[in-house]
């Protein structure tokens, strides 16, 4: 789903300004969805990746705030 929004603000120009935070997941999401969200959607600070089964319940790992797209 977040590809389809990142596609549609691209295409119409629209802005979520007040969007602070973000968790997207479900999949492995690739480094450049997330600085394309970035990009997009500059107020958003808060980008959290979740990954897990759904048996394991909401998320069965999430990044932190703190963490970097730079892989080290």
């Amino acid at each position: 789903m977040i590809i389809d929004i990142m596609n549609y603000l691209e295409k119409s120009g629209q802005q979520l300004l007040s969007l602070k935070g973000l968790v997207i997941g479900g999949a492995t999401v690739p480094r450049e969805m997330a600085y394309r969200v970035l990009k997009l959607i500059p107020n958003c600070t808060d980008v959290r990746v979740g990954y897990g089964a759904t048996e394991a319940g909401t998320g069965g790992t999430t990044s932190y705030q703190s963490d970097t797209l730079v892989v080290q």
